[in-house]
């Protein structure tokens, strides 16, 4: 008797580390389209319509997938999605946008404007040490 409970619990846990590993790599090399819709959808939120996004990175683990996508006002907009108990369960995204391209001031300055230094021309500034390129 005792050696059949063992024999039960050694079975268990072979198959729960199975059911483990094939969970992973369900998350790592599965069909990930609809998230990638989602996430996309969500990039764009504050967007005008008819936004169109730009993926510039895009990162798979076995319990999250994290995005990085360019917008038209947005330069960096980082979305996470994580599943509700790490191997199960539907993905929950999140948003963050550091900062916005194209936001207008909120105050216009009055006067004139200083004419632009010399070094703040727009020339592209050169390490030191390097030749410049051709």
């Amino acid at each position: 008797m005792q050696r059949a409970v063992v024999t039960l619990l050694e079975w268990l846990f072979v198959l729960s580390l199975l059911a483990i590993v094939f969970g992973s790599f369900r998350n790592l090399l599965g069909d990930n389209f609809d998230l990638m819709q989602r996430a996309e959808a969500l990039a764009c939120r504050d967007e005008p319509a008819g936004c169109a996004v730009e993926e510039m990175r895009h990162e798979r683990s076995f319990y999250a997938q994290t995005y990085d996508f360019r917008t038209h006002r947005r330069r960096n907009v980082h979305v996470s999605c994580l599943r509700d108990m790490i191997l199960i369960g539907e993905y929950a995204c999140t948003v963050q946008v550091p900062y916005v391209l194209n936001a207008l001031p909120s105050a216009a300055p009055s006067g004139p404007r200083a004419p632009a230094s010399s070094a703040h021309s727009g020339a592209v500034r050169r390490l030191p040490g390097r030749p410049p390129s051709p």
